[in-house]
């Protein structure tokens, strides 16, 4: 799913990614990235084409208490959620 970012809204997601403890790199243009903090939580996959960011997978975290752990929920298709979620970390 297509975020509508800027290219520099793109650069400073980038940017704040590799700073952040919860995103991982999957390779050069890619990350996975655990929102603890979002409401609701979110564990996404996306990918930085060159015109923007591209979410190819979001998911609900839940917290089990029995577990003493995060787990994924459920999938989230609104890219508004999304876009706001991710503009949080920059």
């Amino acid at each position: 799913m297509k975020i509508p970012f800027s290219k520099e809204e793109a650069l400073a997601l980038r940017q704040a990614l590799s700073d952040c403890p919860d995103a991982e790199a999957l390779g050069k243009d890619a990350y996975v990235v655990d929102l603890y903090d979002a409401d609701p939580p979110l564990s996404l996959e996306l990918v930085f084409p060159k015109d923007g960011v591209e979410v190819l997978a979001a998911e609900e975290l839940a917290y089990s208490e029995e577990l003493d752990g995060w787990y994924l929920s459920g999938p989230v298709a609104d890219a508004a959620v999304l876009a706001a979620a991710l503009r949080t970390l920059f």
